[in-house]
Formats: C-alpha cells, structure tokens, sequence
C-alpha cells in the first residue's frame, strides 16, 4: 500500500459511495462473526511496564457478495516495540483472521468498490472491536504491558495506522473508504 495520493474523489462520487454504503448497510443483516485464523509470537523480552510503546497496524480488507450472503473478510496485524527502537525490533506480532457474515435481500448487486467501501467502514465497525480484544488478552497471556488498540472511527483517513501505547488518549486508527491506495 503506497502513502502516494492521488486523484481525490470529487464531491459527486463520494456521495455516491456514501449512498450506496448506506444501501448495503440497510438491505443486509449482520449475523455471524468468525475466528477463522490467530497467530500471536513473543519475539524477545517485552519492555518495561510504563514504557512507551509504538505499534505498526496493518489491515486487509475484503469483501464478497454470494447469492443471498455478504461477507467482510479481515486480516489484522499489530508489531509492537519500544518507542524510539526501530520497527524490526519489535518484541511481539499478533494477527487476526475473522469474517463477518451479513444476510443481504435478494438482488442486491454493487460493484466491487462499493462492496470495498462497505468493508472498510460497516465491516471495520463489526470486526475492530474483536482485533482490540484479541490483542489486549493476548498480551494478559503473555504477561506483557498491555497494548491498549484505541477505538476505530470512520471518518478520519489513515493511511499509517499507528499509535503510541501508554500515552493517554491517542486518536484512533481510521478508514477512509474513498482515499486512493
């Protein structure tokens, strides 16, 4: 994924997907999310506890439209290491695997970009808040400071998901459904 913008969709096309995001949303019913896949690795000693803690984020996203079911299929991943330490000394990886299930009416047909806009805001709402559990327990586990995820928003683009843990209140990591890849 490149941080290079280019064009910005235009006012038009974006209450276009805004639209057709609200149409998926209302003509489907989430009814199951799965843990398909987990993987969790202590790579070397944690830091202190108290010591702040940078996290590298990253998100895949998908979504598929079979007959009568929509699926947003998710792959986390959080690197975490101490703050001023370079990435590739990240002392713990944790990734998840999940699927969210949705019940949609019969005939309802979008593109593959509005399926995308419609997982990366309604199915980052859905799966976000199993990531946050699985990484906060996970490290419980390990006995190592908690990396608290902060809470997903929508309407703020992100394209670098990062935070620093055990700093306060840190914004969030946010989806922009529309911004270029």
């Amino acid at each position: 994924m490149s941080n290079e913008r280019t064009e910005r969709p235009t006012n038009e096309q974006r209450d276009g997907m805004v639209s057709a995001v609200a149409r998926i949303a209302a003509d489907s019913e989430l009814y199951d999310v799965r843990t398909i896949g987990t993987y969790a690795r202590l790579h070397a000693d944690a830091p202190d506890v108290g010591t702040p803690l940078t996290a590298g984020l990253s998100i895949n996203l998908n979504c598929q439209l079979v007959e009568n079911e929509l699926r947003v299929i998710g792959k986390f991943e959080v690197k975490a290491h101490a703050e001023g330490k370079p990435k590739r000394d990240s002392f713990f990886t944790a990734n998840l695997h999940l699927v969210a299930y949705y019940r949609v009416h019969p005939g309802l047909e979008f593109n593959d970009e509005k399926l995308q806009a419609f997982a990366s805001t309604n199915g980052m709402v859905h799966l976000w808040p199993y990531f946050r559990a699985f990484v906060q327990q996970t490290c419980g586990q390990f006995a190592i400071p908690a990396i608290v995820m902060p809470p997903f928003r929508v309407n703020q683009p992100f394209k670098n998901l990062r935070y620093a843990s055990n700093e306060g209140d840190v914004p969030g990591p946010t989806v922009d459904p529309l911004a270029p890849e």
